[in-house]
């Protein structure tokens, strides 16, 4: 290749990421995950049963969650979350609370802390893009 259009291509290439903003290299990719439980099930906090779905679109993620949730033997299953990093769900008896963040840690500590009871344990975290 051209010396001269290499360097063009290249100039071009730093010109557009600078435009697009840092963090472009980790836009999202399409992809959703959701959680869908059925608190009914527990008697204890964590105990809920459950579903993830993983698809393009949100409506297809909720759809597979609430399918994975019915196939575990739920029978009063709601999409609790949908999100394109990492999600998490916490219950106790008699509250719940979910969370998102960039890594299944934060996820995990911004469900219990939405939960906010002593009780609360974590029923399900998961991150788009990691096998369940």
């Amino acid at each position: 290749m051209n010396k001269k259009l290499l360097t063009v291509i290249q100039a071009v290439s730093v010109a557009t990421a600078l435009l697009i903003g840092p963090g472009a290299a980790f836009a999202h990719t399409g992809s959703y995950d959701s959680i869908a439980v059925d608190d009914t099930r527990g008697s204890r906090g964590g105990d809920a049963g459950y579903g993830v779905g993983t698809a393009n679109t949100p409506a297809a993620a909720k759809q597979q969650a609430m399918a994975a949730c019915a196939k575990a033997g739920n029978d009063s299953c709601q999409v609790m979350l949908t999100y394109t990093t990492c999600g998490a769900y916490a219950s106790s008896r008699t509250k719940y609370g979910t969370g998102t963040g960039d890594s299944e840690r934060q996820a995990r500590a911004a469900a219990l802390a939405s939960c906010g009871n002593n009780g609360c344990q974590i029923t399900v975290s998961d991150c788009v893009g990691v096998p369940d």
